[in-house]
């Protein structure tokens, strides 16, 4: 895989070109990646050991001997819990969704904050910019204070 440096105000990062952008890439390259959909949930996968209602089974009184693995899938939806039971193979797929889902999370925030970068180096680099800062530096125009009346009491 070819790799390629990326120069920055805060120093040079490396980034490889094809499969995941690092978190470190340009803009461009965040939103190439970001442009592809894939399937992505929030959430988190559990296992759980049940016991049975059955007093003649060995889960009643041996928490090693109770049912099991169940998985559930829970999430949140519109401010409330949901949970749902998945087999073996369906906790594996959500799981992979989840990953991916918190990577993609990672990314956006990542590209949200190189954009911000970004437009804050197109105010800095603005005509007025200079003149803004030189008014910064010499202490701006200020205006004069009003003074406030104070109302006296009629005694």
């Amino acid at each position: 895989m070819q790799s390629v440096k990326y120069a920055y105000k805060d120093g040079c990062e490396t980034a490889e070109l094809g499969g995941r952008p690092s978190l470190s890439a340009p803009p461009a390259d965040l939103a190439r990646h970001l442009a592809h959909p894939e399937p992505l949930r929030r959430g988190s996968v559990g296992e759980r050991f049940m016991k049975c209602s059955k007093l003649a089974c060995a889960c009643a009184s041996d928490p090693d001997a109770r049912h099991g693995p169940y998985y559930s899938l829970t999430t949140a939806v519109h401010g409330k819990t949901k949970s749902r039971y998945l087999s073996a193979d369906q906790a594996r797929i959500a799981q992979q969704q989840i990953n991916a889902g918190k990577r993609f999370q990672q990314l956006f925030d990542r590209y949200w904050e190189v954009c911000q970068q970004w437009a804050d180096q197109q105010l800095d680099e603005s005509p007025t910019a200079a003149a803004t800062s030189e008014a910064v530096k010499k202490g701006g125009s200020k205006r004069a204070s009003n003074k406030r009346w104070r109302r006296r009491s009629r005694s």
